[in-house]
C-alpha cells in the first residue's frame, strides 16, 4: 500500500529543498503515492518556489498571520488541510526541517496496524530542549548550512535498533488516514488550562487516538533529524 507525504511550509524554500532532498535521497519511490506541502500563509516567495519546482501543494491563507506560538490553531488548521487532502489511506505528517534516514519509512510501515500510530525516533539538534520520550540530543546542525549529512546517517546507524517502545515524539508519523478522522484531527489550538499550563494541540490529538484505541509507538529503527525551528529561525 502506498503512502501520502505531506509537510507545511510558510517561508522557506532552503527547507522545502531540504526535506525534498532527504526524502529523495532515503525514501523509496515505489512506497509513496503522493507528496505534497501545505503553503501555511506563505510567503511569495514560497507560493513562486513551489509553482517553479512543480511539487504537489495546496495553500492555506487566514487573513491575518496569526502570532507564534501563542496562536497556533491556524497551524493545526493547516495539518488538518493535510489530512483532508491526502489521497492514500495511509499517511504521514512530517515537519520541513527534518532529514530522514536510511529505510525510515520502511521500518515505520512493518510496525503499522489498524491500531497504531508510528513514530521515528527523533535526533534532535539541542537547540530548543525536548521533554519528549525517546528523543536523543546531537547536533549534526542546527541550521541547513550547517547540516552534516554523513555523520548523521553513520550516527543513524549505530543508534537503531530493530526493536518499539510505547511513546514518543509527535512527528514525523505514519498512521491510516481514517484513524485520524476517527480522532478528529487535530483541535483548534492548544488547551490553555485554568492554572495557565498549556496541553499542546498534538498531545489532544494523540490521547484522542490513544481514548480509541490507537497507540502510540515508536519504531527504533526509523530514524529522522530534527533541526528544531528550520522555518521560525530562518
Amino acid at each position: 500500500m502506498k503512502i501520502s507525504i505531506a509537510s507545511l511550509i510558510y517561508k522557506s524554500p532552503v527547507y522545502g529543498e531540504f526535506l525534498l532532498n532527504s526524502l529523495q535521497n532515503n525514501t523509496p519511490e515505489e512506497l509513496i503515492e503522493e507528496l505534497f506541502f501545505i503553503g501555511n500563509n506563505p510567503t511569495e516567495e514560497v507560493k513562486t518556489w513551489l509553482k517553479e519546482k512543480k511539487v504537489k501543494h495546496y495553500i492555506w491563507e487566514t487573513e491575518q498571520q496569526p502570532p507564534y506560538p501563542q496562536n497556533i490553531g491556524y497551524i493545526y488548521k493547516a495539518w488538518n488541510m493535510a489530512i483532508d487532502k491526502a489521497t492514500s489511506d495511509l499517511i504521514v505528517l512530517i515537519n520541513s526541517d527534518m532529514w530522514v534516514g536510511p529505510h525510515w519509512l520502511e521500518n515505520l510501515l512493518k510496525r503499522l496496524d489498524k491500531n497504531k500510530i508510528v513514530s521515528s525516533l527523533l535526533v534532535e539538534s539541542g537547540k530548543i530542549p525536548s521533554l519528549l520520550p525517546h528523543t536523543v540530543v546531537k547536533n549534526f546542525g542546527r541550521k541547513s548550512s550547517e547540516w552534516n549529512m554523513q555523520k548523521f546517517e553513520s550516527f543513524a546507524e549505530l543508534l537503531k535498533e530493530d526493536t518499539e517502545q510505547p511513546m514518543g515524539a509527535f512527528m514525523p508519523f505514519l498512521t491510516y488516514k481514517e484513524n485520524l478522522i476517527k480522532a478528529k484531527g487535530y483541535p483548534p489550538g492548544n488547551y490553555i488550562q485554568p492554572d495557565g499550563q498549556v496541553t499542546s494541540g498534538d498531545y489532544i490529538l494523540f490521547y484522542n487516538l490513544d481514548q480509541l484505541g490507537i497507540k502510540h509507538i515508536t519504531s527504533f529503527d526509523s530514524i529522522v533529524y530534527h533541526v528544531q525551528g528550520g522555518e521560525v529561525d530562518e
